[in-house]
């Protein structure tokens, strides 16, 4: 479906998902973050718990997925 957006605009067009800060969360509500990143679901992954972004957050287990 992006792609044919994409193609219809011209440029790309990039999926975005604000997501859990850890995997167990992610897993806990049902996010199935491998699926997503190993069939090209989603191009941007957003790691933010609470209401804000944390420039400190670990996002080693995050970056192994992709």
């Amino acid at each position: 479906m992006t792609n044919d957006l994409a193609k219809k605009r011209g440029r790309p067009f990039y999926l975005a998902a604000r997501i859990s800060d850890t995997l167990e969360m992610c897993h806990n509500i049902d996010y199935d973050l491998p699926t997503w990143v190993n069939e090209g679901l989603i191009d941007i992954l957003i790691p933010a718990g609470g209401a804000a972004t944390d420039p400190l957050l670990d996002v080693t287990m995050l970056a192994e997925l992709c």
